[in-house]
């Protein structure tokens, strides 16, 4: 046995009940504050893992949710809608719409006014995408010019009269079979630094998300439909017609019988 050990032990053993309790008091409260400190230790390791995980999932350029973290985000959205811990909520809010934006003529702006420019209207879009969004609303930047937008709680009517709104046109009446267009000014500098105004359109897909399907299904539905509207000359927003709708039904109809 240690020397100093024995002799705190003989030490205690000396000591009055009242003296023990006040020893071991102390030891306690030492005890305690080590933990508090290894408590404050371990808070402050967690809040830097979320805030590294926040910077993974977002796009350091505009803000908004990178793909990874947009997927996450709408497996949340979607877990929620189906289960049945929120059924009144989850009945009023059925209504899905994806909406898949492409900026027209993202490549050939770039070349002609530089990355800079380009830049500084990915981040004016996202500003303007972001904007007053409601808390089960995403926006993601799924690489390049392509965004996604979820709007929960909204059909594809809906989805248009959001861009409407968003770019300057919140006037404007929806209209059965309509194709809106959508053109809004930029300012931004171009090569030599010279500030200038673009006009900068969009092509874009809105898909109905239904019952049963998954996200995927129904951003192919809109992703098709973006790339119609580019094939039928850009700047034009389409949504899905009765026989791109029935696509989901069909998917998910496929995959359960797999």
């Amino acid at each position: 046995m240690d020397e100093n050990e024995g002799g705190k032990k003989f030490e205690a053993a000396e000591l009055s009940a009242e003296e023990k309790i006040a020893m071991l008091t102390e030891q306690l409260a030492e005890t305690r504050r080590a933990l508090a400190g290894e408590k404050i230790k371990l808070q402050e390791l967690q809040q830097k893992y979320e805030a590294m995980e926040k910077v993974a999932m977002r796009d350091p350029l505009t803000g908004l949710w990178n793909r990874r973290g947009g997927m996450i985000e709408i497996g949340h959205i979607l877990g929620e809608r189906r289960s049945g811990i929120e059924e009144e909520r989850r009945q009023k809010k059925r209504d899905m719409a994806v909406l898949a934006l492409d900026i027209d003529h993202f490549g050939a702006f770039n070349n002609m006014y530089g990355h800079d420019a380009g830049d500084a209207v990915l981040q004016e879009v996202a500003q303007r995408l972001e904007g007053s969004l409601r808390k089960d609303d995403r926006v993601i930047r799924m690489g390049g010019e392509e965004i996604t937008v979820v709007l929960v709680g909204v059909d594809d009517e809906g989805a248009y009269n959001f861009l409407f709104k968003k770019f300057g046109n919140d006037k404007r009446e929806f209209q059965s079979g309509d194709h809106p267009l959508i053109v809004f000014p930029v300012e931004v500098k171009d090569k030599d630094g010279k500030e200038i105004t673009v006009q900068v359109t969009f092509s874009g897909g809105i898909a109905n998300w239904k019952e049963g399907a998954s996200f995927e299904e129904t951003q192919k539905i809109a992703d098709e439909l973006l790339y119609k509207a580019k094939e039928g000359g850009r700047n034009r927003i389409l949504k899905a017609e009765p026989e791109d709708a029935s696509k989901t039904a069909s998917f998910s109809k496929h995959k359960n019988a797999a």
